[in-house]
């Protein structure tokens, strides 16, 4: 992340581990320096929970553990590949498809025999269309990936 935030000359890099680089720190990840770069946001004119009202909530899975042994990575990247035709993609350490809905990674875990999955969508609609066409695409998961997705599944029309 710290590389891809140099290259690219970003404000804020962010990962899903929850890791936050920011460029004016010397790309550090610094838990301090974020908490005082937002104290500077904040300032004496808003509250945490007003600015986190002004930002567009993503829905988002847990990250899915898919065993290999059920579907491993190229069957799964190949499915997607087929399912999100014309998606916009990147390669780098698994699949990012980029989508107007959402995004959606894959990847195959360097330490475990598991392909990991995650599915974002912008709008409850988009991730509900993202999870339904995922889903759709590995049937022999469903049962794994709904269960890993939990109460989210309740916003996902039901897949046959």
């Amino acid at each position: 992340m710290r590389g891809r935030l140099l290259e690219s000359s970003a404000v804020l890099g962010l990962d899903a581990c929850g890791h936050y680089f920011f460029r004016e720190g010397g790309s550090r990840d610094d838990g301090l320096y974020g908490a005082l770069y937002m104290l500077g946001i904040l300032g004496d004119e808003r509250t945490l929970a007003e600015l986190r009202q002004s930002v567009e909530p993503i829905f988002s899975t847990p990250e899915l553990r898919l065993p290999s042994s059920v579907l491993n990575f190229y069957v799964v990247r190949d499915r997607l590949h087929t399912a999100f035709p014309g998606a916009e993609e990147s390669n780098i350490d698994g699949t990012r498809l980029m989508l107007e809905d959402g995004v959606i990674l894959a990847r195959e875990s360097s330490t475990e025999a598991v392909v990991s999955l995650r599915i974002e969508g912008f709008s409850s609609r988009g991730y509900s269309e993202l999870v339904t066409r995922c889903l759709a695409s590995l049937p022999e998961a469903n049962n794994i990936l709904l269960g890993q997705i939990g109460e989210l599944a309740a916003l996902v029309p039901s897949v046959s």
